[in-house]
């Protein structure tokens, strides 16, 4: 991985860094709980259960649940399943956002900008990847694409924080909030 953790949320709306350990027995953590972070098997569960809900909370709790589950194969470097749960989060708070949803805006913005990050993540891993093997083979160098993947997605996710700010949804001082703003700060700019 390039150093980077992806952010997963519980049920009670905290926001923090999935973690790994560098022993190989220990499954991925966040540091407010002594207990390991669900696998993936547990949360497929608990996203294919929230599909078949039609209240907006539980809707919310699908692109949660997906986040989450993308946030764990990050950690288990499983990329393809990263991305396909990645973007079913995102497809989810899209639908909210767009049919405008009872539920809390403020919380549904911040769990796209959640989303948005951690798919940086994924394409800034592959980077480093492609990276990596460019240097073995310098006449064969794909590193622009992931390049910019790894750009668009984290502009996006700036570009979510400034259409929630112009829509003056009076997050400042939020934990949870000013957390995903500083982590969508720290991603390094490539372009």
């Amino acid at each position: 991985m390039n150093g980077l953790a992806p952010i997963v949320e519980s049920h009670s709306g905290k926001r923090e860094f999935l973690l790994t350990s560098t022993n190989p027995y220990r499954a991925p953590y966040v540091a407010s709980r002594s207990e390991p972070f669900p696998d993936a098997a547990s949360l497929e569960l608990v996203l294919k259960a929230t599909r078949s809900h039609e209240q907006w909370t539980e809707q919310y709790g699908i692109g949660r649940a997906a986040n989450n589950l993308g946030a764990v194969h990050i950690c288990n470097n499983h990329t393809q399943a990263a991305l396909t749960a990645l973007h079913e989060a995102e497809l989810k708070f899209l639908e909210m956002i767009n049919e405008g949803c009872p539920y809390p805006v403020e919380l549904t913005y911040g769990g796209l900008a959640m989303v948005r990050y951690n798919a940086t993540v994924v394409y800034l891993d592959l980077l480093h990847v492609v990276r990596m093997l460019a240097s073995l083979d310098p006449a064969d160098n794909p590193v622009k694409p992931y390049e910019d993947a790894a750009e668009r997605t984290r502009v996006s996710a700036i570009e979510t924080l400034d259409e929630a700010d112009e829509l003056e949804l009076n997050m400042t001082g939020d934990d949870d909030w000013e957390f995903v703003r500083s982590a969508i700060a720290a991603l390094p700019v490539l372009t």
